[in-house]
């Protein structure tokens, strides 16, 4: 019950194709989802601590529950469910955190899961080509989830892989741009803008 954050990294992300005519461009791109699952209880080593957890077979993702990762203007829902392919399932460590009580006991905050996913996304963009070849075009991907419980955000604190950057991609030069509109929403947002 209730609301389950999840802590999103686009690890990489690459434009693969651009399709003026057919106003879409497709991405490849790796993601890295964090949540905390409360049903999950573990009783790792000290080894497992110190290697950071437990590496789960890909399998064991359907046993968990996993956040329904959902692309906005998507062109090709097949093509974009075909290539998604889960690349790691992690098992973090369990923080104890003390509670306020005079004894000062500590209790487990829940387990956190690390998952990590590959796919290409083929998405709308409207492409408006009336002052080719000066034109400037602005085209989102744009991701988040259809379900009330689970609220995405991008999450990236040494600031590695979430900043605006300029390079050449599909003949085009490219500039992109990555925001959460509103923390308080549940999806996050990568803008690619090709300059005039």
């Amino acid at each position: 019950k209730g609301i389950t954050k999840v802590f999103t990294t686009i690890n990489r992300h690459e434009i693969s194709s651009v399709n003026a005519k057919g106003g879409t461009i497709s991405i490849r791109f790796m993601m890295t989802m964090k949540w905390k699952d409360p049903k999950i209880r573990t009783n790792l080593t000290e080894e497992d601590k110190e290697d950071g957890g437990i590496g789960m077979d890909i399998s064991q993702a359907k046993k968990i529950w996993i956040p329904d990762l959902y692309i906005y203007n998507l062109s090709d829902y097949k093509s974009y469910s075909d290539s998604k392919q889960f690349r790691s399932l992690t098992i973090l460590p369990e923080e104890e955190e003390r509670t306020k009580k005079k004894k000062k006991k500590k209790k487990r905050s829940p387990t956190l899961v690390d998952l990590k996913l590959e796919a290409t996304s083929t998405v709308i963009c409207n492409f408006d080509l009336a002052s080719y070849p000066m034109d400037k075009q602005i085209c989102e991907f744009r991701f988040g989830s259809r379900s009330s419980g689970a609220a995405f955000s991008l999450y990236d604190p040494k600031k590695v892989y979430h900043n605006t950057t300029n390079y050449k991609a599909a003949n085009f030069d490219m500039t992109t741009t990555f925001f959460d509109a509103n923390p308080d929403d549940d999806e996050g947002c990568l803008l690619y803008t090709s300059p005039s």
